[in-house]
């Protein structure tokens, strides 16, 4: 309806008109473009709203139904000639992640376009750091990796710069739901030392996690050990122990389970005991324990020391009269800790 109107009055004498322009005033029609934007981070982002109506509209932004505000980062260029408006985002980042609308208002009305769906994507962040864990053989190492990425990433475990692989021993768990990635070694050795790491990976690029060197715990294990000792009263007798195990194993000796003073005892070398006793006597008998011990565990070594000491007589013969031609008889007993014999002399 909009255009130009005339009236035109006449008589006899002549006519005359008059012309009138019509304005149709409307809310505006808004539409903005395009419905759909995916960046990577840290690109730049354009989004064009066209408004048109009579009088002309003026365009805001919105963002989640919020108003947007112009910043170093956000701007906003308005065209009035061609009745649209520019937003441009120059830096984009996870938090520029949403739904956007702009709003033509004039003085009939305001209208709210249609939405446009931006998403950002971006590389795989590692959030969590892994430590440098040192566990006992036999015990589960647990080493969690949490990645954030969009879209989610595929998170990948290595060892040594080599590629973890599930087996029978070593299983990976991943929610992505809280995009994290479990490694667990269930029954640790000192194969499974070394250095490891987490990767996160999507269509957009790849980060490479911390490390955590693994160190696992041996309980002792004793190698050598001096065989059981038999030495004669007065002499000396040395009793040697050698162990392996890590962290190094410390020394403990005993005798009859009774624990030995650490004065009597030293080490020559890493991982070897000496206990030296001298000038034997029969108080020396009896078994000696090696223990060596860590935080892995422990191991023991028992060596029996037996002292040889000099026979005793405990029973004399006694002096006798006999009669001549008749048997006689003498008793001698003697006591030994060895098989001992007894011999006879006569004047």
């Amino acid at each position: 309806d909009e255009g130009n109107y005339t009236c035109i009055g006449g008589n006899v004498v002549g006519n005359t008109s008059r012309i009138v322009h019509v304005t149709v005033l409307a809310i505006p029609v808004v539409t903005v473009q395009p419905l759909r934007t995916i960046k990577k981070q840290g690109m730049a982002m354009i989004l064009d709203c066209n408004a048109t109506s009579i009088p002309l509209p003026t365009i805001t932004w919105l963002k989640n139904g919020n108003p947007i505000n112009q910043n170093f980062n956000i701007t906003v260029t308005s065209f009035h000639i061609y009745r649209n408006s520019r937003l441009a985002i120059y830096n984009t980042s996870v938090s520029d992640q949403g739904l956007y609308r702009c709003n033509g208002t004039n003085s009939v009305g305001y209208t709210l376009s249609n939405t446009a769906n931006v998403t950002i994507y971006t590389i795989p962040a590692i959030v969590t750091q892994l430590f440098t864990t040192a566990q006992v053989q036999g015990m589960p190492i647990i080493l969690d990796c949490n990645v954030t990425s969009s879209p989610l990433p595929t998170i990948s475990w290595f060892k040594n710069e080599i590629l973890l692989n599930q087996n029978y021993n070593i299983t990976v768990s991943t929610s992505n739901m809280f995009r994290t990635s479990r490694l667990t070694i269930n029954n640790s050795s000192t194969n499974d030392e070394g250095i490891y790491r987490c990767n996160g990976t999507n269509s957009f690029g790849s980060t490479i996690g911390d490390v955590a060197n693994i160190t696992i715990y041996t309980p002792p294990v004793i190698l050598n050990a001096t065989s059981n000792i038999f030495a004669i009263r007065g002499s000396s007798a040395i009793i040697t122990c050698q162990t392996i195990g890590y962290p190094m194993p410390t020394f403990t000796w005993l005798k009859n389970d009774i624990t030995i003073a650490k004065s009597q005892y030293y080490s020559p070398k890493v991982g070897q005991s000496v206990l030296k006793i001298t000038n034997l006597t029969s108080i020396d008998e009896g078994s000696y324990t090696c223990l060596g011990s860590n935080i892995a565990g422990n191991d023991t070594k028992t060596i029996m020391v037996t002292v040889f000491v000099d026979s005793v007589v405990i029973e004399q013969p006694q002096s006798l009269s006999v009669i001549e031609g008749k048997p006689f008889q003498l008793s001698c007993n003697a006591s030994s800790n060895t098989k001992a014999s007894i011999a006879w002399l006569k004047d």
